[in-house]
């Protein structure tokens, strides 16, 4: 049993894609509404619902749930739908159907759905031992110190694995032995548990998947939340669950990120954890704009100059983390980002890379150095005020917009005190970061 099922059967509790009994508290004062649901994972969690009715009291006869869901719905008031067992989640009602009682007297079941507003899930008081999670559309890593050996039968394969130590933390990401697409797309799952073998608190394993949210989005380049994660106290009842997005952007493989250096998602993890604990709002704000910046360009063609306005603003934002200081109002853009890059040892220099020089000599002017800053500046103003009379081709913005991600992950590997490899992604080469390399 996958551990998707899992989270359905025990902490729910309902069969994912099965109907069953359930009670919608509307909070109004009244009788619970009696109704079926059948619980589906639709990007996020939803019911499906029917055969709506309730006992008036009032009239004496059971009537639809249509008209209160539909005053719920109007008021914005949340529906708690409870399981057996007393177990329940809150939701809200996104589609109705049906009516209200008829003129013959006869009743019209409400039919309908309800979006689960709520993603994590309290089963029992208790603290936690050990917790399971899994991924979906992980990359697939290898390399020495990054893989196991899975048996099946007669033949033996190497799947990717990471064991990591952060903070107190111990985890274990594993590549999934069999990959069913049926089972929303989960590549790799994962175990949770302290490195002095101690208990936890739901609290406490809460703020860690929201740092190994980040982590991952870093990893992968685009949101990148835990599927599910269920946490079990030490004789192994369940505690806690949660659940994340599924159907995420998809994991293209053209960021620093290199698949054949499994071996660096453990050296990165403690400097990442150092650096969102001292500021987790920031480290966030940037990944997102990072992650963001790449889900924008992969849409289309033509939504490059978006990613690129969106990747600078990551990039102001990490200079400001690295300078210490904010950009002064008439300083340009460039010339601060530039300075952020000479600080973490990062070369900005266009004669770098020939075809990226290319195509700056249309919009270089006489005045104009050839920093990299300066480059990506010009054109995220230029895609910012365009004029009648330009014309500028959206290879161009993707040239701009490859080398300010460029940027942005040096930066962030630099902040995350990373020493190992990376994938650079204007060349496809796997290399030591730059402050590594002239360290040696």
């Amino acid at each position: 049993m996958s551990l998707v099922e899992d989270f359905f059967r025990n902490i729910i509790p309902a069969t994912l894609d099965e109907p069953v009994n359930a009670t919608l508290e509307l909070q109004d004062g009244q009788e619970s509404i009696s109704a079926i649901v059948i619980p589906r994972i639709d990007g996020g969690l939803v019911l499906d619902f029917y055969d709506a009715v309730y006992d008036d009291a009032k009239i004496g006869i059971t009537v639809s749930g249509h008209g209160r869901l539909w005053r719920g719905s109007d008021e914005m008031r949340p529906v708690v739908v409870r399981f057996r067992n007393n177990r329940a989640v809150e939701a809200m009602v996104t589609t109705l159907g049906g009516s209200a009682i008829s003129g013959d007297g006869k009743r019209s079941p409400a039919k309908g759905r309800l979006v689960v507003t709520q993603n994590r899930f309290t089963v029992m008081e208790s603290p936690v031992k050990h917790a399971r999670l899994c991924i979906e559309d992980f990359p697939m890593f290898l390399g020495d110190g990054a893989m196991y050996p899975h048996t099946t039968g007669d033949y033996v394969s190497m799947l990717g694995r990471s064991e990591i130590e952060a903070d107190g933390w111990s985890i274990i990401i594993e590549e999934c032995a069999e990959t069913d697409n049926e089972d929303f797309g989960v590549t790799h799952t994962g175990e949770i548990a302290r490195t002095d073998g101690n208990d936890f608190s739901v609290a406490d394993l809460n703020r860690l998947c929201d740092g190994l949210t980040q982590f991952f989005t870093f990893i992968t380049g685009v949101y990148r939340t835990l599927s599910v994660t269920i946490g079990y106290d030490d004789a192994g009842r369940y505690v806690w669950g949660r659940i994340g997005r599924f159907n995420q952007s998809k994991y293209l493989g053209d960021n620093w990120f290199s698949r054949h250096k499994g071996a660096s998602i453990a050296t990165l993890l403690p400097g990442f954890w150092r650096c969102i604990n001292n500021d987790k709002s920031g480290i966030q704000n940037l990944i997102g704009s990072y992650a963001q910046s790449s889900m924008i360009a992969h849409m289309r063609l033509a939504m490059f100059p978006i990613a690129l306005r969106e990747s600078q603003s990551a990039l102001e934002g990490l200079s400001k983390l690295v300078l210490g200081r904010k950009k002064q109002r008439r300083e340009p853009a460039g010339d601060y980002i530039r300075e952020a890059l000479c600080t973490s040892g990062i070369g900005h220099d266009l004669s770098d890379f020939p075809s990226l020089m290319r195509v700056w000599r249309k919009y270089k002017t006489s005045e104009d150095d050839d920093a990299g800053p300066t480059f990506i500046t010009r054109l995220r103003n230029r895609a910012t005020h365009p004029t009648p009379d330009e014309e500028m081709g959206i290879r161009d913005y993707y040239e701009a917009w490859r080398l300010s991600q460029r940027y942005a992950e040096l930066m962030m590997l630099r902040l995350f005190a990373y020493q190992g490899e990376y994938r650079d992604r204007l060349t496809g080469e796997t290399k030591s970061v730059p402050w590594a390399a002239c360290k040696g």
